[in-house]
């Protein structure tokens, strides 16, 4: 059970798929599983793939949960749901209310309702490191109240294994389950191989599983963040773990990938004051600008970025970094899109600033409200509504007209007045809109309320 490491993820990358090529070889319809922690690692390994020539046929590229969920496949009494926060406060609510003695902890947390979701937070790290109820002891002793801590959490593990009986449980709850049913899993009887991926900082549980799989499946953990310098610290304390240990002293990747170690090399000596700088690559160079504020700054980025693709490099393989993407956040889309640069980015901004969310929620308060005058005219001004694919024609549809009518007509809210007060033959396309509307509302409140949705 070998443990590859690597201070980066280009050879890592090549170390895994020569190992599945080795597998495939010797039986192409081999089952095997990639395991990552990350939704953008999963979505890399896939772009990889995609763009090598490789063909595979039963790889499974699962990030840690789908995994658990794999494993538990065939097992008639796992629970089939995992219960989010929007049924685990409430449950703390109410287990909290019941207690009968009351300590800081529980009066704090009735008082500010900000902190029952800090302390349901708190819980479920706990039931992420897989801590045992009866043995918290020192682990809680620097907080203000161990002893009714400890209390909070076994009562609230009491509480979620209640739960299992309505089909629920927790994040953490079904990881151990699978842990559980790993010796009966017909999942895991198919595999040849499994390979854990790009995860140096994993919560308990997930070890917990790994380890059980790696006792019945062949395992290669391929392992980044592991080189010479302070900056890697952190990422070596994997290797003192359990599971680390179980598979055996890490091997280093072979340097397969034939690209210069740039980034590795330099961060061998990042918080390291005695180190020698790494010898310069040949044609490297650093370029100081100056902008006049961040759309500027942008502006001049997104040239070099199309210097370097024209001079052959892909678009995936540069990267723009900054100290913070803050200040760039509202020119981000605009300026990268009018150089015709596609990106993804770790910047969020609000949903509310793109026009099909905000249109979704005018719509979904529309339809709550019954048709208020104001919103129901303002939400048909949207381009997100696609007013004529809706109807089937373009005649008549004048949102701006449909305003102006539907306040001559005196109307404050309500489907009925919409369709009763407005001139039917001027206003065959809105009320047909209205009734389009109301024939699907009308059909969420049969499923449920609007809170109910909500």
């Amino acid at each position: 059970m070998p443990l590859i490491t690597s201070p980066g993820f280009t050879d890592l990358e090549e170390e895994l798929f020569g190992r599945i090529d080795k597998v495939k070889e010797e039986d192409r319809f081999a089952s095997l599983a990639v395991v990552v922690p990350t939704g953008r690692i999963l979505s890399r390994l896939r772009r990889v793939i995609l763009e090598s020539d490789r063909a595979y046929l039963g790889v499974h590229l699962l990030h840690h949960r789908a995994f658990a969920e794999r494993i538990l496949e065939g097992d008639p009494v796992s629970p089939s749901r995992v219960a989010g926060v929007d049924l685990l406060l409430p449950l703390l609510e109410t287990l909290l209310e019941t207690r009968s003695e009351t300590g800081s902890v529980t009066r704090f947390a009735r008082r500010h309702p900000g902190a029952m979701a800090a302390l349901l937070g708190t819980l479920r790290d706990l039931r992420d490191a897989a801590a045992d109820p009866e043995k918290l002891g020192g682990l809680l002793s620097a907080t203000a109240d161990p002893d009714e801590l400890g209390e909070i959490y076994s009562s609230y593990c009491r509480a979620i294994e209640s739960l299992e009986g309505a089909g629920l449980t927790d994040a953490a709850g079904q990881v151990q389950r699978a842990i559980e049913f790993s010796p009966r899993s017909p999942f895991l009887s198919e595999l040849r191989a499994v390979f854990p991926f790009g995860a140096y900082d994993l919560i308990q549980v997930h070890q917990d599983l790994l380890l059980e799989v790696s006792r019945r499946v062949p395992m290669t953990y391929l392992l980044p963040g592991i080189g010479d310098g302070p900056a890697f610290r952190y990422a070596a304390r994997f290797l003192e773990r359990p599971l680390a240990i179980a598979l055996g002293p890490p091997v280093p990747a072979a340097a397969r990938s034939g690209k210069p170690a740039f980034l590795s090399e330099r961060l061998n000596g990042l918080y390291d004051d005695a180190s020698a700088s790494p010898p310069a690559l040949p044609g490297e160079r650093v370029e100081v600008l100056t902008a006049a504020g961040a759309r500027v700054e942008l502006e001049a980025v997104a040239r070099r970025v199309l210097r370097a693709h024209e001079t052959g490099v892909p678009l995936h393989e540069i990267g723009v970094v900054a100290r913070t993407l803050e200040p760039y956040l509202s020119h981000l889309e605009a300026v990268f899109d009018s150089f015709g640069l596609p990106f993804v980015s770790s910047a969020a901004q609000p949903l509310l600033r793109y026009p099909g969310p905000l249109a979704f929620l005018k719509l979904l308060r529309v339809l709550a409200d019954d048709f208020p005058r104001a919103e129901t005219a303002d939400l048909f001004r949207s381009p997100a509504l696609r007013l004529e694919e809706q109807l089937g024609h373009s005649k008549g549809v004048d949102p701006d007209r449909w305003d102006l009518w539907s306040r001559k007509a005196g109307i404050a809210a309500g489907r009925r007045q919409w369709i009763d007060r407005l001139p039917a033959k001027e206003c065959e396309s809105l009320v047909k809109l209205i009734n389009l509307l109301g024939r699907e509302a009308d059909l969420w409140t049969k499923e449920t309320s609007w809170p109910g949705h909500a």
